[in-house]
């Protein structure tokens, strides 16, 4: 069987996006740690969102979008953490790091 598709024809991906995307989501998530129920974690979830939707979908776009989606659900369950966090934290940072 053979995988090869051809050409992508996805657009590829800026690094320097992707780091921006990343650094947003990264502070989302520090926002949440250090008051989970303030409404600043939002603000942050909203700046980290529109910059992973700059991003082509894809791998990271989804990663990203999943770990805000999970951020989102611990601010109204009112806790700085989750097992969920932890994973798809984890899952995002590889991702971040295979689009190098």
């Amino acid at each position: 069987m053979h995988l090869d598709s051809g050409p992508s024809t996805a657009a590829p991906l800026a690094v320097a996006d992707v780091h921006l995307a990343a650094h947003a989501v990264d502070t989302a998530v520090r926002t949440l740690c250090r008051d989970p129920e303030s409404r600043t974690v939002i603000d942050a979830v909203d700046a980290a969102r529109t910059a992973v939707d700059h991003l082509p979908s894809g791998l990271v776009a989804t990663t990203l979008h999943r770990l805000l989606d999970t951020i989102t659900d611990c601010h109204r369950a009112g806790r700085p953490t989750s097992s969920r966090l932890v994973a798809r934290r984890g899952a995002a940072a590889r991702a971040v790091r295979l689009a190098h």
